[in-house]
């Protein structure tokens, strides 16, 4: 989920797992895949960016607010690390520090596009389109359409939504088994530009 409002989502690096054929392919897959590198590097801030960052902060857009609903879990990821990780990816689009894709990275469509993360850890989303966005968070029960899909659009089968596992997993987890529990502090992690401040007040369930 990542869009402007309930159903937005985020791009996650080390979104992998079993290829969404067949079930004795997604158990071959199981023992010869793995998770990509997250990559856990503050950011180089460019010469542009930190133009950009020197504007007036009365300038600056802040984050938005969520109006909705809760949501459920995915990939471990709770709903307020889901939220602010809408808020910062917005954020980033709002100000010109990041622009949207104009095609979806799946089908190649572009009309009513989405941007869907599987990592909340991370900032850069997938664009893809509204119905491909809801089959893929579908796909736990209702397997078989996403085989579907990826068997249309998939070219090679290593592409990152035709390694999507079928079943729910805890990412988030693992990631703060392996780095710590500062990964969940994307907002400092982030690559915002230089002379820019975060309101941290705005953060979603800041204390």
């Amino acid at each position: 989920m990542l869009n402007d409002g309930p159903g937005y989502s985020v791009r996650g690096t080390v979104a992998v797992g079993h290829r969404a054929t067949s079930r004795s392919e997604n158990r071959r897959s199981s023992r010869r895949s793995g998770r990509r590198r997250l990559d856990l590097s503050f950011g180089v801030v460019r010469a542009s960016d930190q133009r950009r960052g020197n504007r007036r902060h009365s300038a600056l857009k802040g984050l938005r607010k969520w109006l909705w609903g809760e949501l459920p879990d995915y990939n471990g990821f709770t709903h307020r690390e889901r939220v602010r990780g809408w808020q910062l990816v917005m954020w980033q689009i709002d100000n010109g520090w990041s622009a949207r894709a104009a095609t979806c990275c799946i089908s190649g469509q572009s009309h009513q596009l989405r941007l869907h993360s599987e990592i909340y850890y991370d900032w850069r989303p997938y664009a893809i389109t509204h119905t491909l966005h809801m089959a893929l968070h579908r796909r736990f029960k209702e397997p078989d359409a996403w085989r579907r899909i990826v068997d249309r659009y998939s070219k090679t089968g290593d592409e990152w939504f035709a390694r999507l596992l079928l079943v729910p997993v805890d990412f988030a987890a693992e990631l703060r088994k392996e780095h710590g529990p500062e990964i969940a502090d994307i907002f400092t992690r982030a690559p915002i530009p230089a002379g820019v401040t975060v309101p941290v007040h705005d953060i979603y369930g800041a204390e």
